[in-house]
């Protein structure tokens, strides 16, 4: 997957604006309220892109190590992933 497959931009903030509708009991109108937020999308870096295993025999295994970087200055975040992560090819 490259950059040019990720839709809407990634190193800018992008408002949203939406209406939260409440209907109250004994209100005949419903409660309008108006919400804006600004979100910020994360960046990471993979070491790698693509993981190829090659051909694993059942009961056996292949490890591969992929390196998660954040590439964020607005978004301190730590990554932590369990020690083993166990991956189901899909058909």
């Amino acid at each position: 997957m490259s950059r040019d497959d990720i839709p809407g931009p990634l190193t800018e903030d992008r408002p949203y604006e939406y209406s939260a509708m409440f209907h109250l009991r004994g209100k005949e109108d419903p409660l309008v309220i108006q919400l804006s937020a600004t979100g910020v999308c994360p960046r990471i870096k993979l070491s790698k892109t693509i993981l190829n295993f090659g051909d694993c025999p059942v009961n056996d295994h292949r490890d591969i190590l992929v390196m998660v970087e954040n590439k964020s200055s607005e978004l301190p975040i730590d990554f932590m992933f369990p020690k083993v992560i166990i991956l189901i090819p899909l058909h």
